[in-house]
């Protein structure tokens, strides 16, 4: 689709997306800024995973994009 062919709804649904996505990231780097050494050992909500596991699973993913 060239840019040409996107209608007001699609940018204005590409903007909201973007900024969605701008507003999780700041949250999870808010919320990752927070684990201290002690966290990281603890239990997550996720069986049979700590709270360093998470971060470390996100940080796998997005090395493999």
């Amino acid at each position: 689709m060239t840019e040409e062919a996107l209608t007001q709804a699609d940018t204005a649904g590409i903007r909201q997306a973007s900024n969605g996505s701008r507003g999780a990231t700041s949250r999870l780097l808010s919320a990752l800024g927070a684990i201290d050494d002690l966290d990281v050992a603890r239990p997550s909500l996720l069986p049979d995973w700590t709270v360093g596991h998470v971060p470390a699973h996100l940080t796998c993913n997005a090395d493999s994009s």
